[in-house]
């Protein structure tokens, strides 16, 4: 590919966007959908209302960001153990 050619690929990419940020839109919608039909399924007046930006992982207008410092061994071990603890029924 000639840089003339991945230029244009870029440009277009500006107008059009393909490729992971394509996806995460799609799957953003899946997302919503999936949300929208858990709340009516639900029936018990507590509608929790999300936009599409609830579900994107990237993009420009994305407001949740990546820590700053990445998680220790230590740290993503405790997450891991609080998720496998079993919860306790009420």
């Amino acid at each position: 590919m000639t840089l003339e050619q991945m230029s244009d690929v870029m440009a277009y990419d500006k107008i059009e966007p393909i490729g992971e940020i394509r996806a995460d839109y799609r799957m953003a919608q899946v997302c919503l959908l999936l949300h929208n039909l858990i709340q009516m399924q639900r029936g018990d007046g507590k509608w929790t209302r999300a936009t599409l930006q609830d579900f994107m992982l990237f993009g420009p207008k994305t407001s949740k960001k990546l820590p700053d410092k990445p998680q220790s061994v230590d740290e993503m071990k405790a997450i891991m153990m609080a998720l496998a603890r079993p919860k306790e029924k009420k």
